[in-house]
């Protein structure tokens, strides 16, 4: 887990359920690879500490990116 801090942010206390936040972000990828026969694994996840995503937004965020990677949509 990487924490990234915005510009004049100086407090790195995460602000939103980050368990949740990843189990999203590896069900996502997990989504696109059984779907497309892939075989993605996480290896880094970055957040920004004061960021608020909504429910849903990491799994939706990572199958997109995973889609993309796996070069089953238009780049």
């Amino acid at each position: 887990m990487v924490k990234r801090l915005g510009i004049d942010q100086d407090d790195a206390q995460i602000q939103f359920d980050l368990e949740r936040h990843k189990i999203e972000i590896l069900e996502g990828v997990q989504e696109a690879n059984i779907k497309y026969g892939g075989d993605l694994q996480v290896q880094e996840i970055e957040i920004v500490p004061s960021d608020y995503p909504k429910e849903g937004q990491a799994r939706f965020a990572a199958f997109k990116i995973s889609e993309y990677v796996l070069g089953k949509i238009s780049k």
